[in-house]
């Protein structure tokens, strides 16, 4: 069972249009020339680009405008307002892609508790944000700790979204995943096959 059987939650990382960075940068440029580098709408514009970056496989590029759309919305709503943490789960997701597992769990563990605080822990941000916890937990394969998780978002997820919605089979499928590679990482064999096959999930 390969690890990366194992699905990232539903998010802001679903199909973005358009894909072109080169057209959506320029459309960037020209926000910050009217309304300035600070409006939100010219945020908005950097945390799109960012995400664009990132599903072309440019990391760096991806990094660079997500980390500039958090520091100055942070510096203009202040750092508790949801725009400032939704970003986190694109950023998350670049440092996982990276392997920079350890800063992936800061940021997304803070988030995740500054979420809760403002939004509730039944918020649908705070659970994608928890989903993307786990989902940590499975690259680094720590799969009984990531099932526990599960076995707490699972039954949250099904009573605010209900039994049919897609974020809750992709939950589920992955609550199921991580008890077969746990169970499969007892065999050296099944083992190395893990460490020898690809480390991110697409």
């Amino acid at each position: 069972m390969p690890l990366d059987d194992i699905k990232f939650p539903m998010s802001l990382l679903e199909p973005i249009e358009p894909f072109d960075p080169a057209e959506l940068l320029e459309d960037l440029r020209s926000a910050e020339r009217i309304r300035g580098p600070n409006d939100l709408f010219t945020l908005e514009l950097s945390h799109h680009l960012a995400a664009v970056y990132h599903k072309n496989g440019n990391h760096s590029e991806a990094e660079a405008f997500m980390r500039r759309t958090m520091d100055a919305r942070d510096r203009i709503l202040g750092p508790c307002h949801p725009l400032v943490l939704e970003p986190t789960e694109i950023l998350g997701r670049i440092l996982l892609d990276q392997g920079d597992y350890e800063h992936a769990e800061l940021l997304y563990q803070t988030s995740y508790d500054t979420m809760t605080k403002i939004l509730g822990g039944d918020h649908p941000s705070s659970l994608r944000l928890l989903q993307w916890i786990a989902v940590l937990r499975a690259h680094e394969r720590r799969y009984e700790e990531a099932e526990k998780i599960y076995s707490q978002l699972v039954p949250r997820i099904m009573r605010l979204l209900g039994p049919e919605d897609p974020v809750l089979h992709r939950a589920e499928k992955n609550w199921v995943l991580c008890k077969t590679l746990r169970e499969e990482s007892h065999d050296s064999t099944t083992e190395q096959r893990l460490i020898e096959g690809p480390e991110h999930i697409v």
